[in-house]
């Protein structure tokens, strides 16, 4: 925390400091685990769900089938460490319409809420038996699993690209530049904390521009494009799931908010 805010002084004002300090938030990279490595598994990109036999897989009415894209495993993510109160076990499951049925004609946003049912979460609680799934075939066409790739994770702090709040929108141009410098390298995964843009600040951009509701909505997760895992959203875009605390202490993930955004 102490290199971040000596980190925040070549960007802002000695007047931001303290109040950027306060809107600091622990979060979680993903990042591929090497070979030999000991740290834990906390999850996995692409190759296909474990998942309960009887669930439907998600679909978006009129368009089809989802394509799976992350499993998070919730024991195995260090969720005392970061600010967001995941369930302590259970494994999430992270589904999205990546245009593979359509040649990328549809985009899941937040700024249409007819989309959203193009992204879905889906949490199963531990001890619920699985079996490995491939996504159902529609007419004909089937859907390519992205490349399995396991995570693990390393914490750091993330800043905002500018306080939601709106207080400090004179500094809009530093915050984005502080918030990139913390992110660390490519591809940017991760759970918790703020989300990265690439455009529009994206707890703004699901709570409609609305100041106050912004600061309801706690990143879930990002999801970057991966060369490794054969994930390119668009133009290199991301993916971000957002959720109320509210809503997660409930485990009502179906009331997660997605949007994506490109270069």
């Amino acid at each position: 925390m102490d290199e971040c805010v000596e980190a925040a002084r070549d960007y802002l004002p000695a007047d931001a400091l303290e109040h950027w300090t306060g809107l600091l938030r622990r979060s979680c990279r993903l990042r591929p685990l090497r070979p030999g490595e000991t740290a834990a598994a906390v999850g996995r990109l692409g190759g296909n769900p474990r998942m309960p036999q009887d669930t439907a897989w998600p679909e978006w009415p009129g368009h089809g089938p989802l394509t799976f894209i992350a499993s998070l495993d919730c024991a195995a993510l260090p969720t005392d460490d970061i600010d967001l109160a995941l369930p302590a076990t259970g494994t999430l499951l992270f589904f999205y319409f990546d245009g593979q049925l359509d040649d990328g004609y549809e985009v899941v946003t937040a700024f249409d809420e007819e989309t959203q049912p193009g992204a879905r979460v889906l949490y199963v609680p531990e001890g619920v038996p699985v079996v490995e799934r491939a996504a159902p075939v529609t007419e004909g066409t089937g859907i390519r699993p992205h490349a399995e790739q396991v995570l693990a994770a390393d914490l750091f702090v993330s800043a905002p690209a500018y306080d939601a709040s709106g207080d400090y929108l004179e500094h809009e141009e530093a915050f984005s530049a502080l918030a990139h410098d913390l992110g660390g390298d490519y591809p940017h995964h991760r759970v918790g904390g703020y989300a990265l843009p690439m455009q529009h600040t994206v707890e703004l951009e699901v709570a409609h521009d609305d100041h106050a509701q912004a600061r309801e909505w706690l990143l879930l997760a990002q999801i970057d494009s991966d060369e490794d895992a054969a994930m390119v959203w668009g133009d290199g875009g991301r993916l971000f799931w957002l959720i109320r605390p509210q809503d997660l202490a409930e485990l009502r993930f179906d009331r997660a908010r997605f949007t994506s955004q490109q270069c």
